[in-house]
């Protein structure tokens, strides 16, 4: 076959995949019913698999040092319309879900989630101080525990962010104990431990994010702390909690790799 002519089936055949896939996509969107988007979204997940191969296959076909470029940016692709378009992420966070068991407790711990270079309340950290806010409304624990040090370039600690966010929502000043120098999530259990003997707690509602209980829960009983975990709520479903799916398959990443890495070092 002549040079030209292969390379414009080539090109051809980029682009109608191309336009094919980006069909998809916006059907999906344009999709109101949560049904009829996880019909959409089970499509789209088989398109961007044929669109991946279809890719590798061009690719394999150009030969030369660009090879190994397409292919890679084939594969990527791929991966990334996986991750935002398919139920992978929910998959894979599934076994770090633990089931609520609020009760009434000596206080509630509320484990920071990060702090804006501008001294703001990260996403995270906010949806974690509104449910320990409402937790302390409801009666669950007449103390609540912010922990978080100033971790990244955080203006301030994130017990302190915390803190000023619950006295607006009702938390009198005199019912919350800061912990302020915890960055990881081993220093919240051994600190929060530290704060609670000191002051006579034995039992505390645990409150962090659906995917970080599992492994803050298993530090805190390591220090030997009776814990009850109270993750925050989720409107819409588990994946717009972190910021679409792309943000729960990180967060699920970080937690498995966090997890070993924790038993490896005798940290749960």
């Amino acid at each position: 076959m002549p040079r030209a002519k292969q390379d414009g089936g080539t090109r051809w055949r980029w682009v109608s995949a191309t336009a094919f896939l980006a069909g998809f996509v916006f059907i999906r969107e344009i999709t109101r019913t949560e049904e009829a988007r996880m019909v959409a979204d089970a499509a789209l997940a088989l398109a961007a698999l044929g669109y991946a191969a279809g890719l590798f296959l061009l690719g394999r076909e150009g030969g030369g040092p660009g090879r190994a470029l397409r292919e890679f940016l084939a594969l990527g692709g791929a991966l990334s319309l996986l991750i935002a378009y398919s139920p992978a992420a929910e998959y894979l966070a599934r076994p770090l879900l633990v089931r609520p068991d609020v009760d009434r407790a000596d206080a509630i711990v509320v484990l920071g989630g990060g702090v804006h270079p501008n001294g703001a309340l990260t996403g995270g950290s906010l949806e974690r101080t509104l449910h320990g806010a409402g937790l302390y409304r409801r009666g669950m624990a007449p103390r609540v525990i912010f922990s978080g040090g100033v971790v990244g370039e955080a203006p301030r600690p994130e017990a302190d962010a915390m803190a000023e966010l619950a006295g607006h929502l009702g938390v009198p000043r005199e019912a919350m104990l800061l912990e302020r120098t915890s960055g990881t999530t081993y220093e919240n259990a051994v600190e929060v431990t530290r704060l609670m003997r000191s002051r006579g707690l034995r039992r505390a509602l645990l409150v962090t994010s659906p995917t970080h209980m599992y492994r803050s829960q298993l530090a805190f009983r390591r220090q030997g702390v009776e814990v009850l975990p109270a993750p925050v709520h989720t409107r819409g479903g588990l994946r717009y909690a972190l910021e679409g799916r792309g943000g729960l398959f990180y967060a699920a990443i970080h937690e498995y790799g966090g997890l070993v890495w924790y038993k490896l070092r005798g940290r749960i």
